[in-house]
C-alpha cells in the first residue's frame, strides 16, 4: 500500500506548520487547508484516507465539514479526528461531528499521529487489506500487566 493521504484543516499557521511537517516525517502525503471553504474544495478534488480538523475554523467549525463528509456516500468510513484546545467539545466532536477521535491540542504531534494511524489500521482491517501481518501482536504477548502482580 502506498502513502496514506491526510487533509489537515487548521487555521493557526504555526500549528498547521508543525502538524504538516510531523505527518510528512511520519510518511503521510499531506494536504492542508486553513478554512472550511478551502477544505471543501480539496475534498471535492482529492481522495483522503483521513481528516484532521481543528474544531474552530475560519468561516465555520469541524461540524460543518463533518456534516458534509458524513452525508456523502463516497466518504462513509473516512476517519475523522477533531483537534481542539477546549476539552468541553469532546462530546460535540463525537455526537454532532460523528468524529472517530478527539485529541486536545496540547498533546504532542506524535500522539496525534498514533491516533490517526490506529484509525487507519482499523479501516484496513475492515476492508481486508492489512498488508503486513507482522503489525499484529503475537498471541503470547497480548497481555495486560497489573503492575507486576
Amino acid at each position: 500500500m502506498g502513502k496514506q493521504t491526510i487533509l489537515i484543516v487548521e487555521d493557526e499557521k504555526a500549528a498547521l506548520y508543525v502538524l504538516e511537517k510531523s505527518f510528512c516525517l511520519a510518511g503521510f502525503s499531506v494536504y492542508t487547508a486553513e478554512s472550511c471553504f478551502e477544505a471543501f474544495e480539496l475534498i471535492k478534488k482529492n481522495k483522503f484516507d483521513a481528516l484532521l480538523l481543528d474544531y474552530y475554523l475560519k468561516n465555520g467549525t469541524a461540524f460543518d465539514i463533518c456534516k458534509k463528509v458524513r452525508s456523502d456516500e463516497h466518504f462513509p468510513k473516512i476517519p475523522i479526528v477533531v483537534l481542539s484546545g477546549y476539552s468541553e467539545f469532546i462530546s460535540s466532536a463525537y455526537n454532532a461531528c460523528q468524529a472517530d477521535a478527539f485529541v486536545e491540542k496540547n498533546k504532542p504531534c506524535s500522539e496525534v499521529i498514533l491516533v490517526v494511524k490506529s484509525l487507519l489500521r482499523r479501516i484496513e482491517w475492515e476492508r481486508g487489506i492489512l498488508s503486513n501481518k507482522s503489525d499484529i501482536m503475537p498471541r503470547q504477548t497480548r497481555r495486560c500487566s497489573n503492575g507486576g502482580n
